[in-house]
């Protein structure tokens, strides 16, 4: 080795000492491991969060509203909402339950529909029958948790025979109407419901 050469010789390698594994040494490892997972977890919750309430936004459903569809689903059973019609008519809509999908099930089993035309039509009358609960100033009655079946088939069979009797322009526009009321709801209850509220 001449003097003035900096360079290290080249047969010398350094290699990293391994740092001895201790039992508190461990923990800390543990305890870091544990924090970067909860640090991946609320970045995903806190995405998931912002897609919903862009979602919500997207629709046009304020944060205010959909926690009010959601807390009446949770409580009452059902959520119900003033749609307007016309300037001066305006009906009232209400999510439909799993009695009113059961009937729909009967009736597609029972007449068989040839054609699709004639199922979107039954599907359409069915959803309506079960989402109605006033069309202007005629009120209609659904059942409660408690009301016996004999009942309940006659409330929606008086139901069934209103709409059955309308001009089909008139139940063409509450479809339409229907459907808009069903979406918002759809968005509502979308994946995130139950981490925003």
């Amino acid at each position: 080795m001449a003097i003035g050469n900096y360079e290290p010789p080249s047969e010398i390698k350094v290699t990293a000492v391994p740092t001895p594994t201790t039992p508190s040494g461990a923990v800390v490892k543990g305890i870091e491991a544990d924090l970067e997972e909860d640090i991946k977890e609320n970045v995903a919750r806190e995405a998931k969060n912002r897609t919903y309430i862009e979602i919500l936004k997207d629709s046009n459903v304020t944060v205010d509203e959909a926690q009010a569809i959601v807390d009446d689903l949770m409580t009452k059973g059902y959520y119900s909402e003033e749609v307007q019609i016309t300037k001066k008519i305006t009906a009232t809509f209400r999510t439909r339950n799993h009695s009113d999908y059961l009937r729909y099930s009967t009736a597609l089993q029972l007449l068989n529909p040839k054609f699709r035309q004639e199922e979107d039509e039954l599907a359409l009358r069915y959803c309506l029958v079960g989402s109605i609960a006033r069309f202007n100033t005629t009120n209609f009655a659904h059942p409660g948790s408690k009301t016996p079946p004999d009942e309940a088939q006659k409330m929606f069979d008086a139901r069934l025979d209103w709409v059955e009797a309308q001009p089909e322009r008139l139940t063409a526009l509450l479809s339409v109407k229907l459907r808009r009321f069903d979406e918002k709801v759809m968005v509502v209850m979308s994946e995130g419901v139950a981490e925003n509220f």
